[in-house]
């Protein structure tokens, strides 16, 4: 997310990132909010390939939007998470459009063939590029312990699914709790 006082353009109005961090509205404007996001978000993927394909950018421009901002010390970099963001709302966009079947095919098709197409204007013949993405969906989220949840899931996916309400602030504490004792007793092993 872009820095509040900066002056940039962005997909989104700071209205509509108030709105998506939860600020509320009337269900009118909400409506509108969501059909305006909606619709932008649509329009800046349909805007990719012309950003990709136009010889307007220098490459320099194209290393700079991918670039790591300096002053980053720690966690996932900014443009990484957008990454992450963007690849997880493509990936759920095409699991809502699926009819129930995994879309993990079709996906890691488009991203053989994105890969690809960036090679080859580069001027690269790459000679094999493959794509494999498996996907085992398990059970509910809801359904898993507190234990199971400490096990599996890193602190920033567990911030993240608090932040989406996939899991309860007491279902968080629980977690750190364990994370905690669980660094206590290493500790007390070395």
């Amino acid at each position: 997310m872009a820095d509040e006082g900066k002056e940039s353009s962005s997909l989104l109005t700071p209205q509509q990132r108030e709105f998506l961090n939860g600020e509320q509205v009337s269900d009118s404007y909400k409506r509108k909010l969501q059909v305006r996001i909606r619709d932008r978000v649509r329009e800046g993927i349909l805007d990719a390939p012309l950003v990709f394909a136009s010889d307007q950018l220098r490459d320099k421009d194209v290393r700079e939007i991918f670039s790591v901002d300096p002053s980053h010390i720690f966690g996932r970099p900014e443009i990484a998470e957008g990454i992450v963001g963007l690849i997880a709302l493509v990936y759920r966009g095409l699991r809502l459009n699926s009819d129930g079947d995994e879309p993990t095919e079709g996906f890691a098709n488009q991203i053989e063939a994105g890969i690809v197409k960036a090679l080859n204007r580069e001027g690269v013949d790459p000679k094999r590029v493959e794509v494999k993405i498996d996907v085992d969906i398990g059970g509910e989220i809801d359904d898993l312990t507190p234990e199971e949840l400490a096990s599996k899931y890193s602190r920033d996916q567990m911030i993240d699914m608090l932040s989406s309400s996939v899991i309860s602030d007491e279902d968080f504490a629980e977690f750190v709790r364990i994370q905690q004792e669980r660094v206590e007793s290493t500790e007390d092993e070395d």
